[in-house]
């Protein structure tokens, strides 16, 4: 059975009586269009995740994430973590 335990960056938070992770965004550009959808600037994101997102940064550093993580998607398609397919719905 996989561990689980959090992980750094990710806490453990309870809403009601459902227990859901964290998710901070992973790069300056998830970051923007997460506190725009927040606000309700964006077609297709629910506001609610983008919230939920807000939530996650409070108090990090956005500065320092990379702007795109393009590079890390074609890293993990190569190691097979994810598909080809996955790779190029990205944006490739």
């Amino acid at each position: 059975m996989a561990d689980s335990a959090p992980q750094q960056n990710n806490k453990v938070v309870a809403f009601g009586a459902k227990v859901e992770r964290e998710m901070p965004s992973v790069s300056q550009s998830q970051s923007r269009l997460m506190r725009a959808a927040a606000e309700g600037k964006v077609e297709g994101v629910p506001k609610s995740v983008g919230k939920d997102f807000v939530r996650a940064d409070h108090g990090r550093k956005i500065g320092k994430l990379p702007k795109h993580v393009k590079h890390k998607a074609k890293r993990l398609a190569r190691s097979g973590m994810i598909s080809d397919k996955q790779l190029a719905k990205m944006g490739d």
